[in-house]
């Protein structure tokens, strides 16, 4: 499915998050990404696990990785560079804050347009949350506060 949606719609930049899988099985796994570059986030235990591969079309330098993303910059046609952090935020709410804190002091380091994209597996809202018990609200304050701190905007999402 995969490597139809590739040869079908050519993007040069592709993130994949929670693979949980290894890098190295990631790339046995998908040989079609061969001439592309690739880098990743090794899985931990039975979660995780971050994919990003581009075409030598794009000038991508990667900046910082860690298990909860991939921080990168992508110099455009016109020698302007514009980051882009590739986020998995993982289903540990404890873990979740060390990715939100993180970001928090990542962002001190940005220059210029900053998106981030991804799985944060967070919500701003109990009313986005379907089923289970609701999220406590110093968690969903928490979020907001981050993102109002780094300067986000949350596009939505719905699935």
């Amino acid at each position: 499915m995969l490597r139809h949606l590739v040869h079908t719609n050519l993007p040069e930049v592709v993130f994949l998050s929670e693979t949980k899988l290894s890098v190295e099985e990631i790339k046995r796994k998908l040989v079609f990404f061969k001439n592309w570059s690739i880098c990743g986030v090794d899985v931990r235990g039975r979660s995780g696990g971050l994919l990003l591969a581009w075409t030598k079309e794009v000038k991508l330098s990667i900046l910082q990785t860690s298990e909860y993303g991939i921080h990168t910059t992508i110099e455009n046609s016109d020698d302007t560079n514009c980051f882009y952090t590739f986020v998995y935020g993982g289903p540990d709410h404890r873990r979740r804050q060390i990715f939100l804190n993180d970001l928090t002091q990542l962002v001190v380091s940005i220059n210029g347009p900053w998106a981030c994209i991804g799985d944060w597996n967070f919500i701003t809202s109990n009313k986005d949350k379907k089923g289970g018990n609701p999220i406590e609200y110093y968690r969903l304050m928490h979020l907001k506060s981050v993102i109002d701190q780094c300067g986000l905007r949350d596009l939505g999402y719905k699935g």
